[in-house]
């Protein structure tokens, strides 16, 4: 169901192990996870249990982080493919590839995963901001996103770049592409949900 997209959530699942998936080959494993907090991971259980026999557990990270929920699967053709798809958890690359095997009408599935992977709506009334932005890694190609917009009529966005100190003196590096302007987020909000 993966290699022919007919249904909605296997076009959400591929966008959300986009954003917040890792797939992983090697000699002798190939497997593709999801992980997230416990509460967010419970709102997608059912649409991961609907696309295959997954192995889910539940974890508690290091120091005072919240329980996570964990999917695994251990599929080497899928695992193949979707590296061949830029399915890579170190690739800047844009997914283009895959976008164009899913559906005109299932489309925004996929761009829902990637939201809800890695993207924010921010309202704050006080202040009588709203705001709608994706993080990614720092050479991020955001052409997929730029090519939506583009297709909805968007047309006020803002990308940028960061690099930040951390306290060890690592670097940390992030892109983020914004829309701060009630229209454009409304046309986005349309056509998403």
């Amino acid at each position: 169901q993966f290699f022919d997209i007919k249904t909605k959530e296997v076009a959400y699942l591929l966008g959300f192990i986009w954003a917040d998936g890792y797939v992983f080959k090697n000699k002798r494993h190939n497997s593709i996870s999801i992980s997230n907090q416990i509460e967010d991971f419970n709102h997608i259980l059912p649409i991961i249990n609907s696309v295959g026999k997954w192995h889910i557990s539940q974890r508690k990270k290091t120091g005072n982080r919240k329980i996570a929920g964990q999917a695994i699967i251990s599929n080497k053709p899928l695992t193949e493919w979707l590296l061949n798809l830029n399915y890579n958890p170190h690739s800047s690359e844009s997914p283009c590839k895959i976008i164009s095997l899913i559906p005109d009408p299932l489309k925004r599935y996929w761009f829902l995963g990637v939201i809800d992977g890695d993207g924010c709506f921010y309202i704050n009334r006080k202040n009588s901001s709203l705001q709608f932005s994706v993080a990614s890694s720092y050479d991020q190609d955001w052409t997929f996103l730029e090519t939506l917009f583009k297709s909805i009529d968007i047309k006020k966005y803002g990308i940028s770049r960061r690099i930040q100190q951390r306290k060890n003196n690592t670097p940390t590096k992030s892109s983020v592409i914004r829309i701060t302007n009630k229209k454009d987020l409304s046309k986005l909000i349309n056509y998403i949900y």
